[in-house]
This record gives C-alpha cells, sequence and structure tokens, in this order.
C-alpha cells in the first residue's frame, strides 16, 4: 500500500497521499536484547486505520514465531488459534512489565506498582520485549503485562493481538486511550478488575503521552485511542 503513511521507530512519520491509513513499525523491538546477544527481539508492524488499529504482525525470527491479528478475526502463532490464559488468582499467575532505564529514571518510577504486584502474584518477568510481552499474554505465557511511557509502535499491534485473543486491553484509567497516554494494562478477563484495581492508583502526570501534539511524530489521527 504505497499510498498509506508510515510511523517508524527513530525515522519519524511520513505522510501519505491516504491521510486515512498508517503503517505503524518498530524495525527491532528490544534492542538491547539484539545488541547484547540475547535471543529475544522482534520485529513488528501495525496498521492504523481511520484511528483504529485493524491489523498486526509481531515476528520473533529465533523462534520463527509468527503472532498476528485482523480485528474481528481472531489472533493467532503460526497456524495455531490463540486464547489468553483463563487462570483467575493472581497467586497463580505471571505479570511481565518493564523497568526504567537510566534514561527514564526522572520520569518512569514504576518500583511502588512492583511491589504491589509482587506481593500477590506467583512471578514478575522482565525480558526486554513490549511486543513479545503482549504476545505472551495473547498466548496464555503470561496472564498480564502493565507498563507506562509506551510508544505507538511498541503497543499497538501488541494490544491488538491480545484483544483478538479474548483479553482486555486498557490505559490505568480503565479507558481505551492508551495509544494516547502510553500507559497499558492487559491482562484476561478473569484478572482484569483486581490487576487494574492495584495499578489505578499509580495513574500521575508523569504518565507521559505516546505521541504528543506537539511531537515531530504527531499526525492527524495521533490523539485516537486503541478502540
Amino acid at each position: 500500500r504505497p499510498k498509506y503513511g508510515l510511523i517508524i521507530k527513530d525515522s519519524g512519520t511520513k505522510r501519505g497521499p491516504d491521510i486515512s491509513n498508517f503503517w505503524i513499525i518498530d524495525p527491532l523491538n528490544g534492542y538491547f536484547n539484539f545488541l547484547h546477544g540475547i535471543p529475544h527481539f522482534c520485529t513488528v508492524i501495525a496498521l492504523e486505520r481511520d484511528r483504529r488499529i485493524e491489523a498486526a504482525v509481531i515476528y520473533q525470527p529465533v523462534t520463527d514465531e509468527l503472532y498476528f491479528a485482523e480485528r474481528g478475526q481472531g489472533a493467532f502463532l503460526n497456524d495455531r488459534r490463540l486464547r489468553v490464559s483463563a487462570r483467575n488468582t493472581l497467586a497463580d499467575s505471571i505479570f511481565a512489565t518493564s523497568f526504567p532505564s537510566i534514561h527514564q529514571q526522572a520520569k518512569k518510577d514504576n518500583i511502588h506498582e512492583l511491589a504491589e504486584i509482587m506481593a500477590r502474584c506467583s512471578a514478575i518477568r522482565s525480558l526486554g520485549s513490549t511486543a513479545l510481552d503482549l504476545a505472551y499474554v495473547a498466548s496464555g505465557r503470561y496472564e498480564g503485562y502493565w507498563d507506562q511511557m509506551k510508544k505507538k509502535w511498541e503497543i499497538a499491534a501488541g494490544a491488538l493481538i491480545v484483544r483478538e485473543a479474548g483479553g482486555i486491553v486498557v490505559d490505568f484509567n480503565g479507558t481505551d486511550k492508551i495509544l494516547e497516554y502510553g500507559n497499558i494494562i492487559a491482562s484476561n478477563a478473569n484478572l482484569d478488575q483486581q490487576f487494574s484495581t492495584i495499578l489505578k492508583p499509580f495513574v500521575t502526570t508523569k504518565l507521559a503521552k505516546a505521541v504528543e501534539p506537539s511531537s515531530p511524530l504527531s499526525y492527524p489521527s495521533a490523539e485516537s485511542g486503541f478502540k
């Protein structure tokens, strides 16, 4: 679709003649894993049409795992239909998140959130790829994922795949504006209320928008949520 616009990590936004459609691309999600020889990274592509994410692909080349979804058509891992985990107790569940780096410490502090979740769940993982974390929620490997200050190219594809696998995806306020505010909670329907209730008190003014109106990544549908 050469007329579609492009939003590419580290390359900015290129508007096409068709202003209703944008490809959202992260060529290498899990960059530092790749740089250090850790085999946990992926390529991510999502299609946004009229302010909604319509299709998504996440490819992990090391394991040859292709996660994909189209709105209303379900989610798949290679040739297998995906469903989120059916677990319904936090104590039996594994959750994932990321931790602030040297570049984020002044803006992102999730230590208190982490302490609250750790006290209630079986385990927490932080493997260095947001897109794969969401893919793992969709496939039932994790029960949930949460984070803040995420960019569109990190969460758009994974959020659709989780939803098409039967999961719930909301922001910290319980709305669908994850792409506007950059904070995200993804889980199965059994744990959504418990998980969200724990995290909601941590909504603060520090939560950065995924695309600020003044950012060079702004474009006509930048104010959209994940609908």
